[in-house]
């Protein structure tokens, strides 16, 4: 007999998903990426993962009693990490559980800028009866001319025709170390960024930089994934421990990131 998936929604962020009855709302909101803030790893034990049951109710629990004072739960409030699911559910996730806090900015101190990523901006020339050398070759020996070593992978290789003829052969070389990136369109060599992630215990923490100026342009802050395994490295480790849960502790962390910089 197929068992019935019971739907949980989590407001504010009006997100949905299905889940087999007796599934804790700790655990199926950490499946769809909305990781609820927890230092004991789903123990039961630090009180901070509570959410507002408004729908579909919960039983309260001994953990629930410990933590939780009376009118929070006569207010509907539980522990996701013990609370069930044996019904469709409507929980609401308070403001303090799901924005990290996070160290944005700090004391600068005057470094060298040597970025591993250049720009070079090349004019070449066009194909012709007695200039016949591929588009590769046409930029690898312009950039020689500069001073660059290049390498190219199949998907820079794919994409440098049309690049070159739109810009009528006036690119941007965008090259990481010795390995072409992209080649960009015309001169775009005052738009230079790099973004570096700091893995927190607690948060992710993503800044772009631009690489001419060395400046932070931008700063954005998450919830580590692993947040729901333990507040600290040992709880982790402990959590790894356990079968497969070495990969999904893996994968938590890089679902933090935007899908292209995993």
């Amino acid at each position: 007999m197929i068992q019935k998936k019971l739907e949980v929604v989590y407001q504010p962020f009006d997100k949905a998903t299905r889940v087999p009855p007796g599934t804790t709302l700790f655990s199926a909101a950490h499946w769809i990426g909305l990781p609820i803030d927890s230092t004991c790893g789903g123990r039961g034990t630090c009180g901070k993962c509570k959410v507002q049951v408004l729908q579909g109710g919960a039983e309260i629990t001994i953990a629930d009693r410990k933590q939780l004072r009376a009118d929070e739960l006569e207010a509907g409030w539980r522990l996701s990490c013990q609370a069930k699911v044996y019904d469709d559910t409507t929980v609401n996730v308070p403001a303090l559980m799901r924005v990290p806090k996070a160290a944005t900015m700090g004391v600068n101190r005057l470094v060298l800028l040597d970025p591993n990523v250049r720009k070079v901006f090349v004019e070449l020339t066009e194909p012709s009866l007695e200039d016949q050398r591929s588009d590769i070759e046409r930029l690898r020996d312009a950039l020689t001319a500069e001073g660059f070593d290049m390498k190219a992978d199949l998907q820079s290789l794919r994409a440098l025709p049309a690049t070159l003829r739109a810009a009528e052969f006036k690119v941007t070389a965008v090259l990481g170390g010795d390995q072409l990136i992209t080649v960009e369109a015309g001169d775009t060599r005052d738009q230079s960024y790099g973004i570096a992630f700091d893995l927190g215990t607690t948060t992710v923490v993503g800044t772009l930089m631009n690489l001419r100026t060395g400046m932070a342009e931008a700063v954005r802050s998450t919830l580590n994934g692993q947040a729901p395994f333990g507040a600290d490295v040992i709880s982790r480790i402990s959590h790894g421990m356990q079968g497969s849960a070495t990969r999904r502790c893996c994968t938590s962390c890089s679902a933090s990131m935007p899908p292209r910089f995993r």
